[in-house]
């Protein structure tokens, strides 16, 4: 069964509404003028005008008496004319700042906007890679690198919307990548990327061995680990696999959501790249999907991660690099590697947990 048919079976869910019970806790001046607003979008709608982020002005250092916002400081400038929200930014409890990055969120999207999501190590960033090239016209000068491919499909990392903020300059569609979204009900355009969770797992055990720098783990004890949720591969425990792809399966029901099998995209990327582009709303030039493919081989991925290295392992962004020989972000890829690696004791236990959903996206087990 096809995912675009497994999503169109899932029940309809309701939508999540911004809290608003939280706002209590801003300054009493700041509740009166928020009065009648049925929710914190109303109140971003009061006046458009207002919600287009500010450049961060440069200078000397602001002092303390002076609430501006200095360089490094998220401009809170959209959702207040006066600034009487910059200066509580700082000391909001935790229920009120989580409203306020949301809003912030909303002012900050595009209805263009397209986010490529996916549980670690389904194939994102390839597909990112690739979408960069064939958006960039098939990227003849090679500006586009596995090191540098934030610069077109930036990142988002947990809840803060900076990243959206930052990204002011790009053309229409924008793209941004996050394994864990915070506020996926305001996406206006989702890609999710699904794959076989035994090759997720595989892959996600080695990149657990390079972040963590922990040899001792096995493979086996890893997929034990990461079935009770204990597994901290990232700066973030990731959710499982079969609750995120659930969750997206449902939503694909009732929104603009896209639904890509990694495996799909390994038999035919040229077929693949050009739907996705379809659904991007974005105009590609005659050949850039082609040359997009052809730089989108393992092979031609792993000798560049060689030369410039790849976004994941790099420190911080800059030089230093966490990958060594043997343990490249870059492996084969292939489909059914899995098999020459996960233990069987371990592949039971995946096909175990995971059954019912494997087999309605048609991942059957060797048993």
């Amino acid at each position: 069964m096809s995912l675009a048919r497994v999503a169109a079976r899932r029940r309809l869910g309701p939508v999540r509404r911004c809290p608003t019970s939280a706002l209590g806790a801003l300054p009493p001046r700041r509740q009166s003028r928020m009065a009648g607003c049925a929710d914190v979008a109303s109140w971003r709608h009061r006046d458009p005008a207002r919600s287009a982020p500010q450049p961060v002005r440069r200078g000397r250092p602001r002092s303390r008496r002076d609430p501006r916002p200095g360089p490094g400081m998220l401009r809170w400038t959209m959702l207040d004319e006066h600034g009487a929200l910059r200066r509580y930014v700082r000391r909001l409890p935790p229920p009120v700042l989580d409203v306020v990055r949301e809003t912030a969120f909303r002012a900050a999207i595009r209805p263009s906007d397209v986010f490529l999501v996916g549980h670690p190590k389904s194939g994102n960033t390839w597909l990112a890679y690739m979408l960069a090239i064939a958006l960039r016209g098939g990227d003849r000068e090679g500006r586009v690198t596995m090191a540098n491919l934030k610069t077109v499909i930036p990142w988002i990392h947990g809840d803060h919307p900076t990243e959206v903020l930052k990204s002011k300059s790009l053309p229409n569609p924008r793209i941004f990548r996050q394994h864990a979204p915070t506020y996926p009900d305001l996406y206006p355009n989702t890609i999710y990327v699904v794959r076989d969770p035994r090759s997720v797992l595989v892959s996600l055990y080695h990149h657990y061995l390079v972040r963590s720098e922990d040899q001792r783990m096995t493979l086996g004890a890893f997929v034990d680990k990461y079935m009770t949720d204990d597994v901290d591969a990232f700066d973030w425990r990731p959710v499982r696999w079969d609750k995120q792809v659930s969750e997206w399966l449902e939503r694909a029901s009732r929104a603009s959501v896209f639904m890509l099998s990694y495996e799909a995209l390994h038999q035919d990327r040229v077929r693949v790249l050009g739907r996705v582009g379809e659904f991007c709303g974005a105009t590609i030039p005659e050949g850039a999907i082609e040359l997009a493919a052809r730089r989108g081989r393992f092979e031609a991925m792993r000798s560049e991660e060689g030369r410039v290295g790849a976004e994941p392992y790099l420190v911080d962004f800059g030089d230093d690099y966490r990958a060594t020989e043997g343990n490249w972000f870059v492996r084969d890829g292939r489909i059914d590697g899995w098999k020459d690696e996960l233990p069987p004791r371990a592949r039971r236990a995946i096909e175990g947990e995971f059954r019912p959903l494997m087999d309605e996206l048609g991942y059957r087990p060797l048993d």
